[in-house]
């Protein structure tokens, strides 16, 4: 029997996050099914890289099982399988084997989030499900500034909105804050360790306000110290928000963190250079 990392793309608009839950429809729910399907079981239970906000969309989120018996699947029959059956806002990307031990969260070593901004005067319809609009043009070398007092190890407790039920500390890494242009939207990057309960849209909503000029760069790194989540900007919607890869060796991430940035942030938004 054979262990399968599965990168999964979707749409999160109509889906109440990835864990799965009683009361609401979720995407592992959705993947769990068409896995039972596939082997003629109902035991399969897959292990995601990490949880996702209703409404919160992923290009490259990982989760891990192990056949339930033996089958005559390959990876590429796999992931055409799952993809036959699931609904059009999620799909496979790849199905690759890998190692029993390997374990979609506990060996995921860092991630990457993009947050799409729409700063254009009349908004698109086409973003609105993908982006958060912003009818003032935005400063963005102060978000620039902004984003530099946010790089390096850190304790995050003012960025999430939940830090009393967090389990342990709240300092995490972010190695790279960064903003892409692509024309009128405004993309901020953000490649870390590990990230808060809505740390990232925390984030986004602090760089925004700068940006927006109701708020200079200081104020990012006089909340970050504070760590007090009063101090800092507002949490930015889900929609905005992809998780656009997650890392499993130090070799991975630096090489993502050396590519182009805006071609990656392309991908996510119109899987621009596809390879799948």
């Amino acid at each position: 029997m054979n262990s399968y990392k599965l990168s999964i793309q979707f749409d999160g608009t109509t889906w109440f996050g990835w864990q799965s839950q009683n009361d609401f429809e979720a995407v592992q729910e959705q993947i769990e099914k068409a896995l039972n399907t596939l082997y003629n079981c109902s035991e399969i239970k897959i292990d995601g890289s990490g949880r996702t906000d209703a409404g919160v969309h992923a290009f490259g989120l990982c989760a891990t099982f192990t056949e339930p018996k033996i089958s005559k699947f390959t990876s590429d029959t796999l992931r055409k399988g799952l993809n036959a059956l699931l609904p059009v806002s999620i799909r496979i990307r790849s199905a690759l084997q890998c190692e029993t031990d390997f374990h979609a969260r506990f060996s995921c070593i860092g991630k990457t989030y993009v947050y799409f901004i729409d700063n254009s005067t009349t908004s698109s319809p086409i973003l609105a499900p993908y982006s958060w609009h912003m009818r003032k043009k935005l400063n963005r070398e102060k978000m620039r500034q902004s984003l530099q007092h946010l790089e390096g190890k850190h304790d995050f407790s003012a960025f999430t909105v939940d830090r009393k039920n967090l389990q342990g500390h709240a300092i995490r890494t972010v190695f790279k804050a960064e903003l892409i242009e692509i024309g009128h939207i405004v993309a901020l990057l953000f490649t870390g360790d590990g990230f808060l309960y809505r740390m990232v849209r925390s984030m986004a909503g602090e760089v925004v306000n700068v940006g927006m000029e109701f708020q200079n760069p200081q104020h990012t790194l006089d909340a970050l110290e504070s760590h007090q989540r009063s101090e800092a900007g507002v949490t930015a919607p889900a929609k905005g928000l992809f998780l656009g890869q997650c890392y499993y060796s130090k070799e991975e991430m630096t090489e993502n963190l050396q590519k182009d940035s805006k071609d990656f942030c392309l991908q996510l938004l119109f899987n621009f250079n596809e390879s799948v």
